[in-house]
């Protein structure tokens, strides 16, 4: 059972490794067309037309406060609209926002059974935790570089030479921000 473990661990690795490309241009790099990032108008449109990127941009070359809080309005927003719309489609229902709401709503013993049940206050810690958590992604890559996760890669479906990303948006942001050309490693999903 063991040597079999083994092997398809290595099948996995090789399968994987094929499925990486190197130096993925920036510039290819769109976001993913679920149904509510087209609603909000950037949906398959270049990484760099969106507002993640302009929240980074502004955070890395501008005023850190005014980002923090753009990002926090923004995701307010979206969690308003979107909260009960699954991921598959852009939404955030069971996504890591939705997660640290129902998370917090525990730790501080209050029910919740939908968000419209949902501690106001509550729901606008989680979204400055979750902020926080973005940029302090933003510093660490700043600070020590690009580090590519092989567990957790940037993935993104190629049609017609664009990349159009399924995960790893904030990352791709980030670098887009911080004026890199290419991402080193993307892992190219079927």
């Amino acid at each position: 059972m063991k040597g079999k473990f083994l092997i398809d661990n290595i099948k996995l690795m090789i399968k994987r490794a094929i499925n990486f490309q190197n130096k993925v241009p920036i510039s290819k790099i769109y976001y993913s067309r679920k149904k509510c990032y087209v609603n909000e108008g950037f949906g398959g449109q270049q990484i760099i037309l969106s507002p993640i990127y302009r929240f980074f941009k502004e955070y890395i070359h501008g005023d850190k406060q005014m980002a923090i809080e753009a990002f926090c309005d923004w995701y307010r927003d979206q969690f308003n609209k979107y909260h009960n719309v699954s991921k598959k489609f852009g939404g955030m229902y069971m996504g890591s926002l939705y997660r640290l709401v129902i998370e917090n709503h525990r730790k501080a013993h209050q029910e919740f059974s939908n968000v419209k049940e949902a501690n106001l206050e509550i729901v606008e810690i989680s979204i400055r935790q979750r902020v926080a958590q973005r940029f302090a992604l933003a510093d660490q890559i700043i600070e020590e570089a690009y580090e590519v996760n092989f567990s957790d890669p940037i993935t993104a479906i190629k049609k017609k030479g664009k990349y159009f990303l399924q995960g790893g948006h904030h990352r791709v942001c980030i670098l887009a921000a911080m004026g890199e050309k290419f991402i080193p490693k993307v892992y190219i999903k079927r």
